[in-house]
């Protein structure tokens, strides 16, 4: 199926429009240059976080950015440094319940706990913070690859271990960061070569939702050892391209995202209940598109934000969880020179309702921070710059 127009804007006689506006000075320090990924950025009421340039092109440090704190000078801001990891990190999540907190994972099998209402992040001084509040040492071997907030339950975290490659102790972990103890709490193991490239909670915290190297949809309760309800078929076709899953929260559904065989993006909407077959699988693209994209879903409106690396775009996708249809809303283009290095959704807490705000975005274009505003608005569909 081809994506199609929504057409009930139109019958509501409203349109979507998006504006862009600065947030913050030329950041001084270049975000890390292996972003190929580019939702390694996230962002809350208080902070933005993303990886840092380190040793030898990997990001060993995370960048964070106090938002009140305003900018360092005119031009510049100075960015401080969670610099605890002696690896790549490869994830980190701002906890749900405070935003105070973030957790880092890297490949020297990690897992850091800061309190940033501890330390003082100012823009005017570039300061490495080398030690964290408290560190979780993964046992085991494999490398931890993402983590995951409970939806539900504060200060439970699951950790995926094992990448690509690795043979040894393919598990998701579950710690509590509250009590600060090295054991999980939970510890479900996976079969050898078995690596999970995306994961995600059910939108009642009940259930995870994978999708593994075989590109297999899974869906099982961590509590129980009943056996996981599996896809019948790959998620989709590529091999060699990413893929996502994101829970959504009407009708027990979720949504991956990945590549068809010939390189076109797909949307998939599945059932959680009984998974073997999806609900329904809509085709972006005519034509190859790019080899990874960012997908920010707001759960309240069931919209996806699709953009990607490199890319001036970001297109607005409508999901139906029921009927499992797709509509394609609208597509925001830049009309600046800067090109997407990164993207993030900003809490719904933060949009300006009254004036018809739907959603913000964060974006880092030209190594700057600036927002993209969308708003409900009468008339014509049109975008411009606020500087």
């Amino acid at each position: 199926m081809e994506i199609t127009k929504a057409p009930f804007l139109s019958r509501l006689g409203v349109s979507l429009s998006a504006t862009v506006s600065s947030s913050l000075g030329t950041l001084a320090v270049r975000p890390h240059d292996h972003l190929h990924n580019p939702e390694s950025f996230i962002a809350n009421e208080k902070y933005f976080a993303l990886p840092w340039q380190g040793p030898e092109r990997i990001s060993t440090a995370l960048g964070v950015i106090d938002q009140l704190a305003g900018t360092g000078g005119p031009d510049q801001v100075q960015v401080p440094l969670l610099e605890a990891h002696t690896s790549a990190i490869s994830d980190f999540q701002f906890n749900p319940f405070n935003d105070d907190i973030i957790v880092t994972v890297g490949h020297d099998r990690a897992m850091h706990l800061w309190r940033l209402d501890e330390i003082t992040l100012r823009q005017d001084s570039a300061v490495a913070f080398r030690k964290s509040n408290f560190k979780f040492s993964i046992k085991g071997g494999a490398r931890p690859s993402c983590i995951r907030f409970h939806p539900c339950a504060a200060n439970l975290a699951l950790v995926v271990c094992g990448v690509p490659g690795d043979l040894r102790d393919i598990s998701l972990k579950l710690y509590d960061i509250a009590d600060q103890k090295q054991e999980p709490v939970l510890e479900v193991k996976r079969k050898a070569n078995d690596f999970v490239l995306s994961a995600a909670w059910s939108f009642d915290g009940t259930s995870i939702v994978t999708v593994g190297g075989g590109r297999n949809l899974e869906c099982f309760d961590p509590r129980t050892n009943e056996k996981a309800l599996t896809s019948e078929d790959p998620t989709h076709d590529s091999y060699n391209k990413s893929v996502k899953v994101l829970s959504l929260r009407e009708f027990e559904r979720c949504v991956t995202l990945g590549y068809s065989m010939d390189g076109l993006r797909e949307i998939a909407i599945w059932d959680l209940r009984n998974p073997k077959c999806e609900v329904s699988r809509t085709r972006l693209d005519r034509e190859a598109g790019p080899s990874s994209f960012a997908s920010l879903l707001d759960l309240e409106a069931n919209t996806l934000f699709l953009s990607s690396r490199g890319d001036r775009d970001v297109d607005v996708v409508k999901l139906e969880p029921e009927t499992g249809n797709v509509f394609h809303m609208d597509t925001y283009r830049s009309l600046g020179v800067g090109t997407t290095q990164a993207i993030a959704m900003m809490p719904k807490s933060m949009c300006d309702f009254g004036s018809g705000e739907i959603a913000r975005l964060a974006r880092v274009s030209n190594n700057q921070i600036e927002y993209i505003r969308f708003k409900v608005t009468p008339g014509g569909v049109g975008s411009d710059a606020v500087k």
